[in-house]
């Protein structure tokens, strides 16, 4: 086990060595648009130097540099303008189908710089107020993970009997192939882990670091010992959009930034899942969540056509959605564990 998280340790000292050593810092200003052109920094230059002018003359109203800076300036509000109007309107035109929920959000969002968001003080159940940080971390960790309750004695209780014996089933093979591959799909522009390790150092160096990956993550399945260092996480809270107070809990998510170096073998262990599923025809065919090829998008028209084909036959559609609250964190693991060997 010591030699699993030695060769971690290692692995992520070296990573961050080399970056400091090698990669160099951009300073990056806080007002840097990504909308802005380099014609934008011309315009914006020559509206400074007429207005260095405008306030050396300020003394004398009829000097010709007064009216030449506000000419000046309606010229640099409307670039600015069209520099807006034509980035986003160039972006819309190239996205692809991922991008879509993207412009969705930005549309239902309130206008804002997202640069003094704060969160109010939480209202508590017992009438009470969470004001400082600590109590809204703690108000914020119940609601987003509740305690286990113990099951009650009309729930239902697992007993086995002749219980089906299933196809023994071996971890993935980490190959350095396989590991390669996986690591150029990763998104080099995805918030990094604790460790500050950026993706795109990741994909770049994926030819160097791909051998020692797949032996640690061997080492893993083969011990049964998960590093710590990929044990640990960055938990953060964002508001859910559309919502009309933000006072309470339940009106926040909680999203977990993961090293990406933990996320491949997790990926490979789901590809493989995946395959095994399919091959065993353990999935019904209409299954759309997690399966390659298939989004929310064809979900919805599935639902579409399935709606307007019963209604071609004279018949009618009656649809049930649930929206089950806190589904994840109050799932028993024990028992998804019972349903998974049944």
């Amino acid at each position: 086990m010591c030699t699993i998280e030695n060769a971690t340790d290692l692995l992520f000292d070296a990573i961050n060595k080399t970056t400091r050593e090698v990669v160099p810092l951009i300073k990056i200003t806080p007002h840097m648009k990504c909308w802005w052109t380099k014609e934008l920094t011309l315009l914006c230059k020559s509206r400074n130097k007429a207005s260095a002018e405008h306030y050396r003359w300020c003394r004398l109203p009829k000097h010709p540099c007064h009216l030449n800076y506000k000419k000046e300036s309606v010229i640099f509000a409307r670039a600015i303008k069209k520099a807006k109007a034509d980035h986003w309107q160039e972006w819309i035109n190239h996205t692809t189908g991922k991008d879509i929920w993207t412009i969705h959000r930005y549309m239902q969002a309130n206008p804002t710089d997202y640069g003094h968001q704060r969160v109010p003080a939480l209202k508590k159940l017992d009438g009470t107020t969470a004001t400082t940080n600590d109590q809204k971390a703690e108000q914020l960790a119940n609601t987003f993970f509740p305690l286990e309750r113990p099951l009650r004695q009309h729930e239902h209780q697992f007993i086995k009997i002749n219980p089906p014996t299933a196809i023994f089933s071996r971890f993935p093979s980490f190959t350095t192939e396989r590991v390669a591959n996986t690591l150029t799909k990763v998104n080099p522009h995805k918030v990094p882990g604790p460790s500050g390790i950026s993706n795109a150092i990741l994909k770049h160096c994926a030819h160097i670091l791909t051998p020692h990956l797949a032996t640690i993550y061997t080492a893993i399945c083969r011990f049964k010992h998960y590093p710590n260092k990929f044990q640990k996480i960055h938990q953060v809270v964002l508001p859910k959009l559309g919502w009309a107070s933000y006072e309470i809990s339940s009106s926040y998510r909680p999203i977990a930034l993961i090293e990406t170096m933990a996320k491949i073998q997790s990926t490979i262990v789901a590809e493989e899942l995946l395959y095994k599923c399919k091959a065993y025809d353990l999935l019904p065919n209409y299954q759309f969540g997690g399966c390659p090829g298939r989004s929310t998008t064809d979900t919805l028209h599935y639902m579409e056509q399935f709606t307007k084909n019963a209604w071609r036959r004279g018949q009618v559609v009656s649809a049930l959605l649930l929206n089950i609250q806190a589904a994840f964190p109050n799932m028993r693991k024990d028992r998804l564990i019972e349903n998974m060997r049944a």
